[in-house]
């Protein structure tokens, strides 16, 4: 069957074409009609770049946008995983209650949340959109949320950086001033020492501090290692900040209607080709000789 006879059979059932599609158009609309529309809050934070300060030591050295391998920074994907965590919603629920001096029964809100790359300066910004029947709620939602995903991210940050520490001071430096205690008690006890082969014994003394040079600059390298980690919890505990506070909504938000309507006539278009199509090949098997 050429194309343009099979076009033509299809143009003498356009009207059940358009008909399935005014109809799924139809539908959308009722839909729209139906669904409940809420008061929706959004408060935006902005999360500055990642400081990598142990990897060059004595430089604080910022990781280009160029070399992240998604969009937004690592950083920023976990603050947008911390969010979804359960302690973030019963915290941020409790601080509303607290705010608005209502019982938690009568506080109700649901939210999501969104990471993209601010242009220019290579920060991230994360979107809270809080949504409630209360426009007073869905401020204070969004703005507690935003409140306790900075306090919980600064915990994070520390406790990250108190367990490096502690593995540091345990594993490296504890090792090396039992061993330092162990040589300058040797060495003292040799400078104290008289007679007997002098020569042989300053030639030890003179190993000993040998080796409690290497000793204190290896300790000092763990030192730096530590001062670092600390300048680092530092700076990405003030990484996080509140770029945007979320205000009282003056309307509530609609669905997308006019985005689902385009969606809905367009499938149904395509589905009433379907159907003429499938309705045209039964008539043309049945008049078959």
């Amino acid at each position: 069957m050429e194309l343009a006879e099979y076009m033509s059979r299809l143009w003498r059932r356009k009207w059940i074409i358009l008909g399935v599609a005014v109809l799924f158009a139809l539908v959308d609309i009722v839909v729209f009609l139906v669904l409940p529309r809420h008061y929706q809050a959004t408060a935006v934070l902005e999360v500055g770049q990642v400081n990598s300060l142990l990897g060059n030591p004595g430089q604080g050295n910022l990781i280009s946008r160029q070399s992240l391998p998604s969009s937004i920074q690592p950083q920023t994907q976990t603050y947008l995983k911390l969010l979804d965590s359960a302690s973030v919603f019963d915290e941020a629920k409790s601080k509303v209650q607290t705010q608005l001096g209502v019982p938690a029964a009568d506080i109700n809100f649901s939210y999501s949340s969104r990471g993209e790359a601010e242009t220019g300066n290579g920060n991230d910004l994360i979107h809270i959109d809080a949504t409630s029947d209360n426009a007073a709620v869905a401020m204070y939602a969004a703005n507690s949320l935003s409140t306790v995903l900075i306090e919980q991210a600064q915990k994070v940050n520390l406790n990250a950086a108190n367990q490096f520490i502690d593995q540091v001071n345990k594993q490296q430096i504890a090792p090396i001033d039992q061993k330092l205690a162990s040589v300058r008690n040797e060495s003292e006890k040799l400078k104290t020492q008289t007679g007997g082969d002098v020569a042989a014994r300053n030639a030890r003394i003179d190993e000993l501090q040998d080796q409690v040079n290497g000793l204190t600059d290896s300790r000092k390298q763990y030192s730096d290692i530590i001062a670092r980690m600390q300048i680092n919890e530092a700076l990405d505990a003030n990484s996080l900040s509140v770029m945007s506070p979320a205000v009282v909504p003056t309307s509530k938000a609609a669905p997308a209607f006019l985005k689902t309507g385009v969606v809905a006539a367009v499938a149904g278009l395509l589905i009433g080709i379907i159907a003429a199509a499938v309705m045209d090949r039964r008539r043309s098997n049945k008049t078959a000789p």
